[in-house]
């Protein structure tokens, strides 16, 4: 029903003016539900994610004291599946005993970063004793991307596993979405764009340390750059229009659901594995819409643009999309 351009992990804030009788600025509304409210469904994927994340810590940690120790290759190999092994105990163990860690984990706005912090401090320390010999040869380069690749993707990982937890608990299940509607790509996938840098800058490393450029990863940065390039450049013509250039002309494809409540959007992805997101309403400045587009404006963030011509009635949208019409009932 509708195509957007842009990524979803904004929301927008109601009017100051609307429902308020003052003039101060109006705080933030919170997540949908306190996490003492809720009763946590987790599944297999919060156990899983969380076991493979403690694995992820305690094979790393494990590698970078057998090295500095002066292990042999045979002895860390050795110890390493050891260490994952008892990881994944660990993470069974306590998924098991305090399932609501999930909703708490998912309810905490710097979930990832918290996640991802042993990954950066980990990679740090190892280059910091490679400074001082304390690594022997060239062992500091691998101990730190199995760090930051490693324990970052499974710290992500369970960010969104623990988000999606706390939305299936706090909205989908108790409340009614004011209105729903279908997204469908079309223009900047920052998430795309974002890989490609990424595997673009993978590819320089390589390149400078090795001499020789990763043919594949370049290749592969390349997709990714071109799939999420959006399509801005535009070439005026004489009669007034303009010729615009786009590397896959017509792409579009239908990424998931998009449900608005009271507190927030909710994105519910179409490819699976992925997780749901929730967007609260304060992280976008106004809407619009215009003969072309629904608009909702962001502060920071690219703003989100829905494809007017793919809204089956786009006033009806929006106009649920005012904070009167968030007004939802359980």
């Amino acid at each position: 029903m509708t195509a957007l351009e842009g990524d979803s992990d904004g929301g927008m804030t109601r009017d100051p003016g609307s429902g308020s009788d003052s003039d101060s600025d109006p705080v933030p509304p919170p997540d949908p539900a306190p996490t003492d409210t809720l009763e946590p469904e987790t599944g297999v994927d919060w156990p899983a994610a969380l076991a493979l994340y403690l694995a992820s810590v305690a094979a790393v940690i494990v590698g970078v004291i057998g090295v500095t120790a002066g292990g042999s290759s045979d002895v860390i190999i050795g110890l390493v599946p050891t260490a994952i092994t008892g990881g994944v105990l660990c993470g069974a163990i306590v998924a098991r005993a305090n399932p609501d860690l999930a909703l708490r984990l998912g309810a905490w706005r710097w979930r990832t970063v918290a996640l991802c912090l042993p990954a950066v401090a980990i990679a740090g320390g190892v280059v910091a004793l490679a400074a001082f010999g304390r690594v022997p040869g060239n062992w500091h380069v691998p101990l730190a991307a199995a760090a930051l690749i490693g324990i970052g993707l499974s710290g992500r990982l369970l960010a969104l596993v623990a988000r999606d937890t706390y939305v299936g608990a706090a909205i989908d299940r108790e409340r009614a979405a004011t209105t729903t509607w279908t997204w469908h790509q079309s223009g900047t996938h920052t998430g795309m764009l974002g890989l490609g840098l990424g595997l673009l800058a993978v590819a320089a490393f390589v390149t400078v340390h090795r001499g020789q450029p990763p043919i594949r990863t370049l290749f592969a940065a390349s997709l990714c750059v071109a799939f999420g390039w959006e399509p801005t450049v535009s070439i005026p013509k004489p009669g007034g229009d303009a010729i615009t250039l786009s590397p896959f002309p017509g792409m579009a494809y239908e990424r998931g659901e998009l449900r608005a409540y009271e507190a927030g959007l909710v994105f519910e992805p179409k490819l699976i594995p992925s997780y749901r997101r929730f967007v609260p309403w304060d992280r976008t400045s106004d809407r619009r819409l215009t003969d072309e587009r629904l608009v909702l404006e962001r502060r920071v963030c690219p703003d989100i643009r829905c494809d007017r011509s793919h809204i089956d009635d786009p006033e009806r949208v929006f106009k649920a999309l005012e904070p009167d019409g968030l007004q939802t009932t359980d």
